[in-house]
């Protein structure tokens, strides 16, 4: 359901201005004729030449918040509206208040439109606070009841809106915050696993120098050592010459004629006892 909008269309007497020619005068009557036509930016134009000619009057202003609202640029519009206000006109007075909470209601909408809660709850807050100040003026006023009951029912709507985009900011923040913690962790467990391996690739590097190092002595040692040089020369002497079984019994057999042949001179006595010396040594 759409706010109520009150046209009032005011056109300059002309005694209120400087002389019947004056411009500002004709310019605001071309401009009223041009919004009557729907053709609002052609009135805009004519508004604002209005304007140009006499700014401090506020029927000007009041004419061109209606054009600035039927084209939808509805922040200048609450801005004409407002200006409208210090008007000295009573009947121009509360129609520039109602028709601003008309203009304030549907800068709200465009706002929430576009995601922008904060700034569409302060337009329908400055909407309802607007036709409160119109119903305390005029309690019979049933239009501006229909409207200040629409932006109480669009400030609720954008309070609760407010409440989950809030939660749903705080579990983001909560998220945001978890991985950032795990991450952290992870980073440090990384950090703790690369000294680990650090450490671990130096002391390996020592004892591969170590063993490296060790060697050539220990082999020096080995070879300085005696039964190391006999058993090389044991190795270095040539293996006995290997005879066959027959050989062998042909030496045992020559051996054992000698010893008989030994054995029968010394019964005979061909042998002579070894002489003895007489000297002293």
């Amino acid at each position: 359901m759409k706010p109520a909008f009150h046209l009032l269309f005011i056109y300059i007497a002309a005694l209120a201005l400087a002389g019947f020619g004056d411009p500002a005068y004709f310019a605001n009557k071309r401009g009223v004729e041009k919004y009557n036509e729907k053709k609002y930016e052609d009135a805009l134009k004519e508004y604002l030449k209005a304007q140009k000619g006499d700014p401090d009057e506020k029927s000007i202003d009041y004419n061109l918040g209606g054009a600035y609202y039927k084209m939808g640029r509805y922040d200048e519009a609450v801005r004409a509206y407002g200006r409208a206000l210090s008007s000295g006109k009573d009947n121009i007075k509360k129609s520039a208040r109602f028709n601003l909470g008309a203009a304030l209601y549907k800068a709200g909408d465009k706002a929430a439109l576009s995601d922008k809660t904060d700034e569409a709850l302060e337009s329908y807050r400055e909407s309802a606070r607007q036709y409160k100040t119109v119903l305390n003026k005029d309690s019979a006023d049933n239009d501006a009841r229909h409207n200040l009951e629409l932006a109480l029912l669009k400030m609720k709507e954008m309070e609760h809106k407010k409440k989950r985009e809030q939660k749903q900011q705080n579990e983001k923040e909560r998220q945001k915050k978890e991985q950032k913690k795990k991450e952290q962790k992870k980073k440090e467990g990384q950090s703790e696993k690369e000294k680990r391996d650090k450490s671990d690739k130096k002391k390996t590097g020592r004892e591969n120098k170590k063993e490296e190092k060790d060697t050539p002595r220990q082999n020096a040692e080995n070879k300085d050592r005696p039964e190391d040089q006999g058993q090389q020369k044991q190795d270095s002497q040539p293996e006995p010459r290997r005879i066959s079984k027959e050989q062998a019994e042909r030496i045992f057999d020559a051996i054992e004629r000698d010893e008989k042949k030994l054995k029968e001179n010394m019964l005979k006595g061909q042998l002579k006892k070894p002489s003895e010396s007489g000297k002293d040594w």
